[in-house]
């Protein structure tokens, strides 16, 4: 039911020289992305993720700019270890927050709300043993969640292609792509 793209998230950490050690946030799912800003005109660099064994295998960690991590239970370590303070930015899939209090709101996007009504809805009337109801809360589930936009659609309607040629005009030319974000 739920979009990966829905749980998304950002978690922001900070390196000490030497430390390769990094605490992963206590709602990680699956990694998306790793990268840290360099002082080179504020930019980011991306890093690739090994497996464990690998660095296991170097049998040291040197120590010098992070090029790649793994990540291991609760925590990930970067290779080589951090020879200067870095900035992390951690793009994450999160699982789903546990609704326990009746004002506690799902983490996930307000429009896939209402469908987890429904769905719950859906399995209450098959654990009542009412099939029929179950069947029907389960169509008027299917019938919302079928009109929906996914995230990623809602995000992908921001985007915009035009055609600007090399000289920078809209002159004929030779074509040079440029997507803008609106």
């Amino acid at each position: 039911m739920s979009d990966p793209v829905a749980q998304e998230r950002i978690a922001l950490s900070s390196t000490t020289s030497g430390e390769n050690r990094v605490d992963l946030p206590t709602d990680f799912q699956t990694p998306i992305s790793l990268s840290f800003l360099t002082n080179v005109g504020n930019s980011a660099r991306t890093l690739a993720v090994i497996a464990a064994d690998q660095i296991d295998a170097t049998g040291f960690t040197p120590v010098g700019v992070p090029e790649r991590y793994a990540l291991f239970a609760d925590w990930l370590e970067l290779y080589p270890s951090p020879n200067s303070a870095y900035s992390l930015q951690f793009r994450y899939g999160s699982f789903a927050t546990t609704l326990t209090l009746s004002a506690d709101a799902p983490s996930i996007s307000t429009a896939w709300r209402f469908p987890i009504v429904l769905k719950a809805e859906s399995y209450l009337h098959g654990w009542l043993n009412e099939p029929d109801r179950a069947l029907q809360a389960n169509d008027t589930f299917l019938r919302h969640v079928s009109a929906l936009d996914t995230d990623r659609a809602n995000r992908q309607i921001d985007v915009r292609a035009r055609v600007i040629y090399d000289d920078g005009t809209r002159r004929r030319g030779r074509i040079k792509k440029d997507f803008d974000r609106c």
